[in-house]
């Protein structure tokens, strides 16, 4: 087991989507452990955990995955535990100012399922924050920090896609008025998803990140972006010597009775894995190139859904093609009935993988019956269907012929 630092769990209560305590939102909801004038505490945490699973053909329960694409539809398709406990302190005036705040947050990792022997504890964010040091100027409101930190993700929740993620250790300024938005600007130098490792494992490129947030175009179109940069170390062995990435994205809410997410996303050289983590081994010429859309309604309590599409395509003749859709339905009080297709193609010198996946499952939600609502128990069956491609590379080896079904019960929080 690998220790760096353990929070505890503080409290309870929701946020509004999986990824919000990436950026410190005031309206947040986080449950307050302590206040006063000058001083508050306040938790976060995720957690997810299978009470018991298996395969219907004996043994195990072993997740569906394709070997070559990041991520899977998660739905009864979860063979871990994972817990991400946090806090935030914050000293100072929070009306006028300034502000100093330490944010610390773990993730604790418990794999495979049915045979958690060995945990694994990780600092994922430690940093420190000054902000409203100043209420006059181009910077009033504006926050500089430094640490490591799960820098403005987004993702897409049933995979569990960061497709736009600036993790890493370095320092900057950000919440800087600039139009209808803000602009941050970071310096990372070390890009790992948690301290130990980039303290222990010396990354080869230093990146410069700057980004436009919240820029409100129209009522109902929000815009972001950015310009990841990436400069090879001197003392680093890499192919190339400078790379990066670009992102747009817009949201568009008041749409089709939901709000539709579309993002576009092209990188080169060692940017070309279009994620904080760059490649050493790529030439300059390498690009990398990714669309995502993502699509979310809450219908009333009866009916939410979020639906998403990917497609990603890479230079050196590898792409990837996912869509998927989780709708759930009320069917009584907190009981909802909840489905999840999903498809994934890779495609690698003309050899193509594909997996499609299928769950059904019976969700007890006390917290609401909108889609981000929780907590959530779940009882599910998923059956997953793959090519002998699959197979070859490895996907489903303790499972007769290319098909297989699972069981299980899950719970699911964030607070």
């Amino acid at each position: 087991m690998r220790a760096t630092c353990i929070v505890v769990v503080f409290g309870a209560g929701l946020i509004t989507g999986a990824h919000a305590q990436d950026r410190l939102d005031e309206e947040s909801g986080w449950p307050t452990l302590y206040q006063s004038d000058s001083i508050e505490l306040v938790s976060f945490g995720y957690l997810r955990s299978l009470g018991f699973g298996g395969r219907f053909d004996g043994g195990a329960q072993e997740c569906f995955q394709l070997p070559d694409a990041p991520v899977k539809y998660r739905l009864g398709n979860e063979c871990e535990t994972y817990v991400e406990p946090g806090f935030t302190l914050t000293f100072g005036d929070r009306e006028a100012g300034p502000t100093l705040l330490f944010q610390l947050r773990n993730a604790i990792i418990g794999t495979p399922i049915n045979d958690y022997d060995d945990f694994e504890i990780l600092t994922v964010e430690s940093w420190v924050g000054l902000g409203e040091f100043t209420d006059q100027g181009p910077l009033a409101g504006a926050r500089v920090w430094g640490g490591q930190r799960f820098y403005y993700r987004q993702d897409t929740h049933i995979h569990d896609f960061y497709y736009f993620n600036g993790t890493g250790l370095g320092y900057g300024i950000e919440q800087i008025p600039f139009g209808q938005g803000e602009l941050a600007v970071a310096l990372f130098e070390h890009s790992s998803f948690d301290i130990g490792t980039a303290l222990d494992e010396d990354t080869p490129f230093r990146r410069v990140e700057a980004r436009i947030e919240d820029w409100q175009h129209t009522e109902t179109v929000l815009l972001r972006g950015a310009v990841d940069l990436r400069f090879a170390k001197s003392h680093a062995e890499t192919r190339a010597d400078f790379g990066g990435m670009a992102t747009v994205e817009a949201e568009v809410s008041d749409i089709w009775q939901g709000s539709l997410s579309l993002t576009a996303q092209l990188g080169w050289g060692p940017g070309h894995t279009l994620t904080f983590a760059s490649d050493a081994t790529a030439p300059e010429g390498e690009v990398g190139a990714r669309l995502v859309a993502s699509y979310l309604t809450n219908r009333g309590d009866d009916f939410s859904m979020q639906a998403t599409a990917v497609v990603e395509a890479q230079s050196r003749n590898r792409e990837w093609l996912s869509i998927g859709a989780r709708p759930l339905w009320r069917i009584g009080g907190d009981f909802h009935v909840g489905l999840e297709p999903g498809l994934d193609v890779t495609v690698e010198d003309g050899d193509a993988q594909i997996l499609g996946k299928l769950t059904g499952a019976l969700v007890w939600k006390p917290g609401g019956s909108d889609f981000f609502d929780r907590p959530a128990i779940r009882g599910y069956v998923t059956y997953a269907d793959w090519n002998d491609e699959a197979e070859t590379a490895g996907l489903g080896r303790v499972y007769p012929g290319t098909a297989g079904a699972t069981y299980g019960v899950q719970v699911e929080h964030w607070w």
